[in-house]
């Protein structure tokens, strides 16, 4: 698609490209309605071929709007200009995790971080979604140190939620949508033993993602690592991990204690929800005088 920088796309004035990917591309934009700057994601050129993108599009909108959480990126409309969807959200200012990442972490800083992320999460899980790609490159750093979790393209119902799904949300089957190089919806490198099986996932599926971000986070490895994807995946199944008390000497024992139970291979064994993995970091921020404070990097 030919850049759409300075068009008119209904009261939408393209400003300039923010970014692009294999699955679309983000545009900003000026709102001549209400008189605010937003950001357009338009599906990639790879995609339009997709049968049902519309309403992949919509779904993705829909799991990505029902939180209403300030850790979760904000989705204002969908709209359609020549046949190419596209979704209309808040407009970030920042960096990505990913980015962030490639500069060490105090403790302080991943506390701050991680709590915002798992609150995020956990309401994302309340209204019964599984995010299934949950990685840093999808979580957002604004410049007010706010974390956002982003791109809901994966999206899809819980098996196992405490509440029911939205009635508005329909469901999006891991069989329905597949990745052309793995044959599964979602990144190798991040996915949880049952999500490399193909099995059915529940919102632990995202809590063994997670703490591969925490891991990464903290350490600035992953703890799970091959050449291909298949490497990936057995490393996922079969092969433990390098504690990451090792890999980072001075953390908190209850930290790499919460880290480790987030990796555990049962799905029974791992933390249970984001409240959980929350309320745990919580307790960590206290213990270490550090609960209410401020990022030394947020003055």
């Amino acid at each position: 698609m030919r850049s759409l920088t300075g068009r008119t796309i209904s009261h939408y004035r393209i400003l300039a490209q923010l970014g692009n990917g294999g699955m679309g591309v983000v545009y900003k934009a000026k709102d001549l309605r209400l008189r605010r700057e937003v950001a357009l994601k338009f599906a990639s050129n790879s995609l339009l071929a997709q049968q049902g993108l519309d309403e992949d599009i919509r779904r993705e909108a829909l799991a990505a709007s029902a939180s209403n959480h300030p850790n979760v990126c904000t989705i204002y409309e969908t709209g359609d200009f020549r046949g190419r969807p596209f979704i209309v959200m808040e407009l970030l200012e920042g960096e990505t995790l990913k980015e962030r990442i490639k500069r060490a972490l105090t403790l302080e800083e991943f506390l701050h971080l991680a709590v915002q992320i798992s609150d995020g999460l956990d309401a994302v899980h309340a209204r019964g979604i599984v995010h299934r790609d949950i990685k840093p490159s999808n979580i957002f750093i604004t410049i007010m140190e706010q974390a956002k979790i982003v791109d809901f393209g994966c999206a899809t119902i819980a098996q196992r939620c405490e509440v029911l799904p939205d009635p508005c949300l329909p469901a999006n089957p891991a069989v329905d949508l597949r990745n052309e190089s793995s044959g599964i919806l979602g990144t190798p490198v991040y996915m949880s033993p049952e999500h490399v099986r193909g099995e059915r996932l529940d919102i632990r599926t995202d809590l063994f993602s997670l703490g591969i971000v925490f891991y990464e986070m903290l350490t600035g490895e992953r703890p799970f690592k091959g050449s291909t994807h298949s490497a990936i995946a057995n490393a996922v199944l079969r092969k433990s991990f390098v504690p990451v008390s090792k890999l980072r000497t001075g953390l908190p024992k209850s930290l790499a204690q919460l880290v480790e139970k987030s990796l555990e291979k049962d799905r029974e064994f791992r933390c249970q929800s984001a409240a959980e993995v929350r309320a745990d970091l919580k307790r960590i921020q206290r213990d270490l005088g550090l609960l209410g404070g401020r990022s030394p990097n947020m003055a």
